[in-house]
């Protein structure tokens, strides 16, 4: 560590009265200095007492055990961090969806919430991974991660749901407009990235949206289940976003899937 040495030794070249003494102490822990303590002694002849070398080691001892308390809880953050976070894209990762997703479902208590759920599937990852290895693959992973990420608002939060999969949650009101405009800012983040990258593959995103009211009586897994859905539709037509508005979520998920089966 580096120290200021004004703060500690006086000016040598000012006129003095009489003599001073400057006693000079690291606090320390074993090697792991924390600075200095400095007494000064001005027309006297002694040495620190016991009192002051008790007081000096039990300084130095609670400087370290405030050390290593920011230390663990430094720790702990960054272990809570790591299991909320997908390695790969720096996104929430399924672990966070669940606790997140439980969460929501406990604060909506019998109040009706509007909801958001976009579900995203990387195209062609399979092909990429063959054809150009998997760290290709893993690029185009992190490429899918970083447009949703640009491309969502402090209302949304996103998710790596598993494999080639991503989700975006937002609990909130929502216009067409506004859901258009993630989808469509996903989209341009990609085609700026195929236009700069020089890649021999193109890293596309098909998305299904669904937007809904959601209480305490909701099943999660079906509204998801119907973005799933949506999603494949648009994988084999564009990349556009299909959305659902509803407010009678059973009755219309029964006809979705009456329609598709």
């Amino acid at each position: 560590m580096v120290f200021n040495k004004n703060v500690m030794i006086p000016d040598l070249e000012n006129q003095r009265d009489y003599p001073s003494a400057y006693y000079f102490n690291p606090v320390h822990f074993d090697d792991r200095c924390f600075g200095y303590a400095v007494l000064k002694y001005e027309n006297t002849a002694c040495i620190p007492s016991v009192d002051y070398r008790d007081w000096l080691y039990f300084i130095c001892n609670s400087f370290e055990c405030i050390r290593r308390q920011l230390y663990i809880q430094l720790m702990y953050i960054k272990l809570e961090k790591s299991a909320l976070t997908d390695g790969l894209t720096g996104l929430y990762n399924r672990n966070a969806f669940n606790i997140h997703v439980e969460e929501i479902m406990k604060s909506i208590k019998d109040k009706p919430t509007h909801s958001l759920f976009i579900m995203g599937d990387l195209n062609f990852l399979k092909k990429i991974n063959d054809q150009f290895g998997h760290l290709a693959g893993d690029e185009a992973l992190c490429t899918i991660g970083a447009a949703i990420k640009n491309s969502c608002t402090t209302k949304e939060k996103c998710y790596r749901f598993g494999g080639d999969e991503f989700i975006i949650i937002g609990i909130a009101e929502y216009t067409q407009e506004q859901i258009d405009n993630i989808s469509e800012s996903i989209n341009e983040y990609l085609d700026n990235y195929n236009t700069i990258s020089n890649n021999p593959f193109k890293v596309t995103v098909s998305l299904g949206a669904v937007y809904t009211e959601i209480n305490s009586f909701s099943k999660i897994d079906d509204i998801i289940r119907t973005a799933d859905q949506i999603m494949y539709e648009n994988k084999h037509k564009t990349n556009c976003v299909l959305c659902l508005f509803w407010n009678n979520f059973h009755n219309v998920l029964k006809t979705f899937i009456s329609s598709i089966s």
